[in-house]
C-alpha cells in the first residue's frame, strides 16, 4: 500500500486574496455554515495565511467591527501562521504538526503547497482517518 502524503488529502476550496475586506469575508461566512476556513493567498498564489469562520465570525460579531474595519483588508482577519505542508508531507509529519495546535483549530484543517504555492486544504478528519489504516 503506498503511503499516504498530503497532496492525496488535498481539497479544492474558495480561496481569499488581501483585495477582500472585512465585510465580504464576514459575509462569505455567514452565507455557509458548513465553512470552516478560506486560505488568503496573495497574486502568485503564496499562502499568506488562513481565514478560521471562528475567528471571523467571533470578531464579526464585536460592537463597531464593521463600521471601523468593515472595508479593511481581510489579512486583518486571518490567522498569518496556519499549519502549511507540502504535497509530499507524510502522514507522521502531518500528525505530529496537528498534535500541537490549539484544539479549536482542529476543525480548520491546512493548507497544501508545492514547491510554496497554493493546491489546496486539507480536513483534519481525513487525516486521522488515514492514520487509523496507516501501518507505521
Amino acid at each position: 500500500m503506498a503511503a499516504v502524503t498530503a497532496g492525496q488529502l488535498a481539497h479544492d476550496g474558495p480561496v481569499a486574496t488581501p483585495a477582500l475586506s472585512c465585510a465580504e469575508v464576514i459575509e462569505m461566512f455567514r452565507r455557509d455554515p458548513r465553512l470552516y476556513s478560506v486560505p488568503v493567498v496573495d497574486e502568485a498564489g503564496r499562502p499568506l495565511g488562513l481565514l478560521r469562520s471562528l475567528l471571523v465570525l467571533h470578531r464579526g460579531a464585536e460592537r463597531f467591527f464593521l463600521e471601523i474595519h468593515g472595508r479593511a483588508s481581510c489579512r486583518l482577519l486571518m490567522d498569518a501562521n496556519p499549519l502549511v505542508f507540502d504535497v509530499s508531507a507524510s502522514l507522521r509529519t502531518m500528525s505530529e504538526a496537528i498534535s500541537n495546535i490549539d484544539d479549536r483549530f482542529m476543525v480548520d484543517g491546512f493548507v497544501i503547497t508545492r514547491e510554496g504555492c497554493y493546491v489546496g486544504v486539507g480536513r483534519t478528519s481525513e487525516l486521522l482517518r488515514a492514520l487509523r489504516t496507516c501501518r507505521w
